[in-house]
């Protein structure tokens, strides 16, 4: 199968995937709420594609980008040559849920949390479909060695990983950085990421920007949203304050976390304003 094959199919089963698993839907068993039953968590999603060894990739181990940490793709996968980042948007029925000004909804907790685990099983299905078409995948966020630890060094930042799901899908051309610091998409902000290390020279998707925030129009309405004051034009995100909102639902929720207040009620909510 050639690169250009591969990548056509891999868009295919993608969107198959995201339709025919069972792990992008709740289950009774599983639901928070009567109302969550059935839940679809995910619409088909974007992709986009990087090269392994593009120069932005070194830049994000600054102290001011994502840290020393951050691996490279070649870190992860010797002979890497391209990077599939891929978006997924959450559902209409996720985002309305959440738009009240109240704690976070059932249905977009279980967009967090089991969604997440939607997005390792994506992940795992990409590995076997770019092993059996002959070539070598790694994805980080299926990894043992994938980390994200607790940085007390600054206390405007709760966690840091050694790859930031967020700076490879600005880096793969997918979008780029909101005041609330998501990736604004074409598909807009309130989604998930995830992505795949392969060794095929796949086609490269051409960036349509140049700006960290290009697509940011600086409406502030995602200021309004935060429940705790964790954003301002000004400053942009407070992480600690975040982190600390995201853990409140636990009383609530036990073994739940999140908010997304400021990626729904947007003009970057579903769409690139």
């Amino acid at each position: 199968m050639s690169p250009d094959e591969l990548l056509a199919y891999l868009k295919n089963e993608l969107d198959a995937f995201t339709v025919g698993s069972s792990n992008n839907y709740i289950s009774m068993r599983a639901a928070l709420c009567p109302s969550a039953t059935g839940l679809r968590m995910f619409d088909q999603p974007l992709i986009a594609v990087g090269d392994a060894s593009d120069p932005l990739f070194e830049e994000l181990k600054k102290p001011d980008a994502v840290g020393q940490q951050m691996r490279l793709p070649s870190d992860w996968l010797p002979n890497a040559q391209s990077v599939i980042s891929y978006f997924f948007p959450m559902s209409e029925r996720v985002r309305n849920s959440n738009r009240d000004d109240g704690p976070a909804s059932p249905e977009w907790l279980h967009a967090r949390i089991e969604g997440q685990m939607f997005i390792l099983r994506v992940g795992e299905h990409l590995q076997r479909l770019v092993r059996a078409a002959g070539y070598d995948v790694i994805c980080p966020g299926c990894h043992p060695d994938m980390t994200a630890t607790k940085y007390d060094g600054d206390p405007t930042v709760a966690y840091r990983s050694n790859w930031s799901e967020r700076h490879v899908a600005y880096i793969c051309g997918l979008g780029t950085f909101s005041l609330s610091r998501g990736i604004i998409t074409e598909k807009g902000t309130a989604g998930r990421l995830g992505s795949i290390i392969v060794s095929a020279p796949l086609p490269i998707t051409k960036r349509n920007y140049t700006e960290l925030d290009e697509y940011c129009i600086k409406c502030g309405e995602c200021v309004d949203r935060c429940p705790v004051n964790a954003i301002s034009l000004e400053n942009g995100k407070d992480n600690y304050l975040c982190h600390q909102q995201l853990q409140q639902t636990q009383e609530l929720y036990p073994g739940y976390y999140g908010c997304g207040k400021c990626q729904v009620g947007v003009p970057c909510e579903s769409t690139r304003p």
